[in-house]
């Protein structure tokens, strides 16, 4: 992997690239260009997930079991 330089970074087609479809959540410019190129799965870190964040959520904070409501 080579590291390249700012200026050249500024210059490189990623750094204009605009996505062709806004998104709820932002997978940031490579979930981005990777979702344009057709990828449809594993864009968004898990922790954006409202439904994992509530199961981790009620069984750390809460001290339930998984699965039960709160």
């Amino acid at each position: 992997m080579d590291i390249i330089s700012p200026e050249e970074a500024c210059t490189d087609d990623i750094a204009s690239y605009k996505t062709q479809k806004v998104l709820r959540y932002n997978p940031g410019r490579v979930g981005e260009i990777a979702l344009d190129k057709g990828q449809s799965s594993n864009l968004w870190y898990r922790t954006l997930d409202e439904n994992y964040l509530r199961e981790r959520f009620r069984t750390e904070v809460l001290g339930g079991e998984a699965g039960e409501d709160f």
